[in-house]
């Protein structure tokens, strides 16, 4: 129960900021993608870097993840044929 407190205090806690944020700042700025130009506001455009900042670091944990996985992987089967040669060995 603890653990999930201590997850979720920050996340609500940044997205209070987040909202409190937007709320005070309803400027309107101009972001020149490669061939659209939008209108957005700060707030938005906070939001949409939080949101892409979030997604990559998922895939970076998910491939770190993976990698971590198949290293173990290997790591198992190379301990199990290391102890059945060694018991096809002691025979």
């Amino acid at each position: 129960m603890l653990k999930r407190l201590l997850i979720l205090l920050p996340i609500i806690t940044v997205l209070l900021f987040a909202i409190a944020f937007g709320a005070n700042n309803p400027q309107s700025v101009t972001v020149n993608l490669l061939f659209v130009q939008k209108q957005l506001t700060v707030a938005e455009l906070m939001a949409y870097f939080l949101a892409i900042g979030i997604g990559l670091g998922l895939l970076m944990m998910l491939l770190s993840n993976w990698k971590w996985r198949i290293k173990a992987s290997r790591a198992e089967k190379k301990l199990q044929r290391l102890q059945k040669d060694s018991t096809d060995s002691a025979c």
